[in-house]
């Protein structure tokens, strides 16, 4: 049975494992090393996951027979100017890939916003993440601009 439910207290530690792994292959894609133990990253997953719950953020799990196997995290913008859902993190376990749980996800969050008027989207994707961009660009996406990052 498939579900899409809020992030709880609950799902500390499955969540923990699931973002163990989404590090380990976002940062294998971007080149970079995690410079943590596997102890003190777990630790820190644990505190922003704690943090993202009691922040409000936009944090949803879809569920199959209550194991996790995809998860959204997004936040409201809104300012004078506009306002606006960006998605910060979307990811779906790679056994489970290829079956829509992500646009799943996608769709879901884009209809909670819209019931709170808010119509616009962004998010951020490595240049290299090509499947990921053309699953961005399917739902309606286009790339108006571009990032860029320095680190020393």
């Amino acid at each position: 049975m498939e579900n899409i439910e809020k992030a709880k207290k609950v799902d500390l530690e499955e969540y923990t494992d699931l973002k163990v792994e989404y590090l380990k292959e976002n940062y294998i894609l971007i080149r970079k090393k995690i410079m943590l133990s596997e102890f003190d990253l777990r630790d820190k997953i644990k505190k922003e996951f704690l943090n993202q719950i009691s922040n409000k953020d936009y944090f949803m799990f879809l569920k199959i027979n209550n194991y996790i196997v995809a998860f959204i995290i997004a936040s409201k913008i809104k300012n004078v100017f506009k306002k606006f859902g960006y998605i910060n993190d979307i990811f779906v376990k790679k056994e489970f890939r290829g079956r829509g749980f992500g646009q799943r996800l996608f769709k879901r969050f884009i209809s909670d916003m819209e019931k709170e008027s808010i119509k616009e989207f962004r998010l951020g994707v490595d240049i290299r993440n090509k499947y990921a961009i053309e699953m961005y660009k399917k739902l309606g996406f286009k790339i108006t601009n571009y990032e860029m990052e320095m680190i020393k």
